[in-house]
């Protein structure tokens, strides 16, 4: 592993704590808030970018894609099926 690398992973495990400490201190109240925001702050940014939604729509609903096999509904994308072996 080269020494910038091993810097690296090391300073991103320290903020990883850094995180994890601030996460343990809230409440699962401020928890859920911080979620609601969060949720919100990204529809109001698909919501403020048009081609951005349609991209985000387009990608998601060929995800959700299913077929009929002998009666038996599969999802076409190969991601949603290795979840269901």
């Amino acid at each position: 592993m080269r020494p910038q690398t091993a810097d690296i992973t090391a300073a991103i495990q320290v903020r990883a704590k850094f995180q994890q400490r601030l996460r343990d201190q809230e409440t699962p109240l401020q928890r859920l808030d911080r979620f609601v925001r969060l949720q919100q702050d990204s529809f109001e940014l698909l919501r403020s970018s048009p081609a951005g939604l349609r991209h985000f729509l387009r990608r998601n609903l060929r995800s959700r894609r299913v077929e009929v096999i002998d009666g038996n509904w599969r999802p076409v994308s190969a991601d949603r099926r290795a979840y269901e072996a």
